[in-house]
């Protein structure tokens, strides 16, 4: 079970002082995380996710360095989900290579020898099928926390904090700046857990009044834009 919820920094800062009991105190990882987001120029791909339409589907390039440079490590990511009335389904197909072999073969389909994986190759085909200009449009960054707990090893707390997102200067090695991604400067928690919540965990999110939320940062990005550009 995977599930999302949005905090106000008050409810995460009483959330850190609540989980301390029940931390691993050494399986704590941390990282910067920066996304390069493609689309088509008028940002059709996300549209069609936002309305339901075809199968959910993202392109993107994902650094876990504080800093990306072109010849650094970095990954090309699709992200696929299906929706039916009783279940959903998502799958991400991922690729190591670097920064600019990633987007040469993205924008351009030239593929060097670092784009190596035929089921890659074919899902972005079968994309391209229906959005033939795919350029970078978004990027979004932010620093991730995962916390294990002690009393189930299944059970992670994923926050994602200061997330960004700006569509000018869409470059992966362009730095970490932009515009505030939540109201308030807000965390995004995902509890992972196989099985049932613990109840200290579930006592937390009746006294607050937390419920679970769908939060895909890009296209909360999206409509951020869309709403600037029509004010």
């Amino acid at each position: 079970m995977e599930v999302k919820y949005r905090l106000k920094n008050s409810i995460f800062s009483e959330l850190l002082e609540t989980l301390k009991p029940y931390l691993e105190k050494n399986d704590v990882a941390y990282s910067t995380i920066s996304n390069v987001y493609f689309d088509t120029p008028d940002y059709q791909m996300i549209k069609d996710s936002i309305d339901q339409h075809f199968a959910s589907a993202k392109v993107r390039i994902r650094s876990y360095h504080f800093q990306p440079t072109n010849k650094g490590r970095a990954f090309l990511e699709i992200k696929k989900r299906h929706c039916s009335d009783d279940s959903e389904d998502e799958i991400t197909y991922r690729l190591s290579s670097n920064p600019v072999s990633i987007h040469n073969y993205i924008k351009h389909n030239l593929a060097d020898d670092t784009i190596d994986d035929d089921k890659i190759k074919e899902e972005l085909t079968l994309l391209k099928s229906r959005y033939p200009q795919l350029v970078p449009k978004m990027h979004i960054s932010y620093k991730r926390t995962i916390l294990k707990v002690t009393e189930n090893p299944h059970f992670a707390i994923i926050f994602e904090e200061d997330i960004l997102f700006r569509n000018y200067d869409v470059s992966i090695v362009a730095g970490r700046y932009g515009q505030p991604l939540l109201k308030y400067q807000g965390v995004l928690m995902t509890l992972k857990v196989s099985g049932k919540l613990p109840s200290w965990m579930t006592n937390f999110l009746d006294k607050h009044q937390l419920v679970p939320q769908e939060c895909s940062k890009y296209a909360t990005a999206y409509l951020n834009v869309a709403s600037s550009e029509d004010s």
